[in-house]
């Protein structure tokens, strides 16, 4: 085991007056104060793999958060007082910790065996493609004239739903049209460079990785500057944002031979003439929407992959597997002071500095995943699809 850990050492300045009753005398005390605070930590079980061995990391970092206390009445003192504190981190033990989410690895490992298998990722659907060309007359008459009403309606809510059917068109009609066009002159190219990958790897050991989608989440969390102190106990509440990703490798040994059953397959996979749960599914009109929700595409891409309908090499097996997560994190608070001993410091309001956190963890074996794969995050674009579907039925 290899531990290393390296703290931040700072220096902080503390300035207080202090009056009496009839302001008569005032007195003024300064002193410093070190503190430091963990700026990463490293566990490393040496074992000899090199990327492979077992290790956590943590790293975190925030600037100085420097608090001012006006001129106000102790009553506890009974005497009149002013602080000014360049740096009341020192006031906490460390700095604030998220609790960390979990990260789903169904999609990635379904990859990873898909890839060791020979599998060709799709290119163009032949089948659904052939459906939307059928479309392609009706295409232009349409959006020519939904520019029409557009022009002749102005902003109104007529405009308004036409506006809705245009942006459908385009998402649904002419950018799907555009790719799977271009995606169909390079088929030829991917299927030939998937069967020299696939004979590079042949009779050989190497590792493969894959990845999973990044996830962002917010966490509330709150904690408290200087609990025990009656006139400077500070209160705070924010939002963590945590972005997400995780990462899973293995040994892959593959025997591949590229003879006309191999070719056949990789033609049909990279043409989705070997998926065809996934292709009539697609075809169901608004289909994507119920993706959102229930991820019904990927299971059926799943259970296409468990009949082997994409698998090319003649044997393969995978060993040393690894899976890692890492979490990037930063959290935007606000602080309430709470203060019995002066009344009129109660209710003062201070930002904290940002904090900035990352942890990152990888550990040896197959992890822990569920059978269902979480439904794909949100996204400004599906908002925008939301939107115009339910203009598009309501007005």
């Amino acid at each position: 085991m290899r531990h290393r850990s390296r703290s931040v050492n700072r220096i902080g300045t503390f300035i207080g007056y202090e009056w009496w009753a009839d302001m008569s005398h005032e007195s003024r005390v300064v002193y410093t104060y070190p503190y430091s605070f963990v700026m990463s930590q490293i566990d490393d079980i040496k074992n000899g793999l090199g990327r492979q061995n077992p290790c956590s990391q943590i790293h975190q970092y925030s600037s100085a958060f420097p608090v001012f206390y006006p001129k106000g009445w102790d009553t506890v003192r009974e005497r009149w007082v002013q602080y000014q504190d360049d740096d009341f981190w020192r006031a906490v033990t460390n700095l604030p910790f998220p609790s960390l989410p979990s990260v789903n690895y169904t999609e990635a490992l379904a990859k990873l065996y898909a890839d060791a298998a020979g599998s060709m990722p799709l290119s163009a659907n032949l089948v659904v493609n052939a459906v939307e060309f059928a479309s392609v007359k009706t295409l232009i008459p349409q959006a020519c004239q939904i520019a029409r009403k557009i022009l002749k309606a102005g902003l109104k809510r007529k405009s308004l739903k036409e506006m809705a059917n245009g942006h459908l068109l385009y998402s649904f009609g002419v950018a799907p049209l555009i790719t799977d066009i271009k995606a169909i002159l390079n088929v030829r190219q991917n299927v030939k460079k998937r069967i020299a990958e696939l004979q590079r790897r042949s009779n050989r050991t190497v590792r493969l990785s894959s990845r999973t989608g990044q996830t962002v989440s917010n966490l509330p969390d709150s904690w408290v500057f200087a609990p025990s102190s009656s006139a400077r106990r500070l209160e705070c509440e924010g939002e963590w944002r945590i972005q997400s990703s995780g990462c899973v490798s293995a040994d892959v040994t593959s025997f591949f031979v590229s003879d006309a059953s191999s070719q056949m397959k990789l033609w049909s996979s990279a043409l989705g003439l070997s998926s065809p749960l996934s292709s009539i599914w697609e075809l169901i009109p608004f289909s994507f929407v119920a993706d959102w929700l229930l991820p019904i595409g990927a299971q059926f891409e799943r259970v296409e992959s468990k009949l082997k309908m994409h698998e090319t090499v003649r044997s393969h097996s995978l060993s040393n597997f690894t899976y890692s997560h890492k979490h990037i994190c930063w959290i935007d608070a606000q602080g309430t002071n709470v203060s019995t001993a002066v009344p009129s410091w109660n209710g003062l309001r201070f930002n904290v500095p940002t904090v900035f956190f990352t942890a990152y963890n990888r550990s040896q074996g197959i992890p822990e995943n569920s059978w269902e794969p979480a439904p794909s995050g949100w996204s400004l674009k599906r908002t925008a699809l939301s939107v115009s579907l339910l203009i598009q039925k309501k007005l």
